[in-house]
């Protein structure tokens, strides 16, 4: 029992304010023109602020890991290239192709991860599950570029496949607010430079509504009518991504000898819900955007059941 009620107060905070959004935008609170801002406010602005001062707040001196970060790049890249393997076996759409790929590997770690691991470990725990989202967040958007242009549909006028335009990938990257984040709280950390309160204050109550606003609007933006059709390539889909991965990673991660709380970030970066970021990417680049938002859908809703019954189990165990 008391395995059961530890998972249950995880994960279930997170998936309160997911519900809470979609009640609210139900009874009318809030419409679409307020979720449209409400994003730009958290993806811009608040959670960028939050993925700062958890990286800044990090001594990665100490807690550095590099088998750890070898072995969270070597998981990412091996579920790409997997999947760049089988998926074309059993999807014969291109466009859908590369949706699915992108929503295999592109994980929702930042809006699901931070809040998981410190209901997990506490603040202390949130160290590896904070250098893995640092590494992964430039890493996703390489990947989604590539795997979207290889599988995109021709070109309507041309005939020919779009080509990789590496300048233009390298641009987006560098002018991501998240990993712009990311850099200056690596950077001022190792420096340990010490900024002042008057600086940090203002920042920290801006970062503080980035997790529970975005957890809200993503509840918000549920339509469960989106759902209908695809349901068999959704749910293999969904499967795979939430459970086939998280569960392989996870058990490589503790073959490798990880335990606690890094064990818990293997879990979070491999096992979160596929990232709303994923639909927008699709759509921008042609690829099955329906497809790719009802993904998001499905595999929100099912994050609820695998993060509690796989943190059961490694609880359990004493793995976590």
């Amino acid at each position: 029992m008391d395995v059961l009620l530890f998972s249950f107060n995880a994960i279930s905070p997170i998936i309160i304010l997911v519900v809470i959004g979609y009640i609210i935008k139900k009874v009318g609170l809030i419409d679409h023109d307020f979720i449209d801002m409400g994003s730009n406010l958290c993806f811009k602005i608040a959670l960028p602020l939050h993925l700062f001062r958890t990286i800044y707040s990090t001594d990665f001196k100490k807690d550095f890991s590099p088998k750890f970060v070898i072995f969270v790049l070597g998981g990412l890249f091996a579920i790409v290239a997997v999947s760049f393997i089988l998926v074309p076996i059993f999807i014969k759409d291109n466009a859908r192709r590369g949706a699915v790929i992108q929503a295999i590997f592109r994980a929702n770690t930042l809006i699901f991860g931070i809040p998981l691991a410190t209901n997990l470990f506490g603040i202390e725990g949130v160290v590896p599950t904070a250098i893995g989202l640092s590494l992964s967040v430039p890493c996703y958007n390489i990947l989604a570029v590539i795997v979207l242009t290889v599988f995109a549909p021709n070109d309507e006028i041309s005939g020919e496949k779009p080509k990789l335009n590496w300048g233009q990938i390298a641009f987006g990257i560098i002018k991501n607010n998240l990993v712009i984040a990311a850099f200056l709280g690596f950077v001022l950390s190792l420096l340990r430079v010490k900024l002042p309160s008057f600086i940090m204050q203002p920042f920290a109550d801006v970062a503080s509504i980035g997790t529970p606003l975005a957890l809200m609007l993503l509840g918000a933006q549920f339509e469960f009518s989106d759902l209908r059709g695809n349901v068999r390539s959704l749910l293999g889909a969904t499967f795979i991504k939430m459970v086939v991965v998280p569960a392989a990673l996870v058990s490589l991660g503790i073959f490798a000898g990880f335990r606690g709380s890094e064990l818990g970030a293997i879990l979070i970066l491999f096992g979160a819900p596929v990232a709303i970021t994923s639909f927008v990417m699709a759509k921008a680049m042609k690829s099955d955007h329906v497809f790719a938002s009802q993904i998001v859908l499905s595999s929100t809703i099912a994050s609820g059941f695998t993060f509690f019954i796989i943190i059961s189990i490694l609880k359990a165990l004493n793995l976590i």
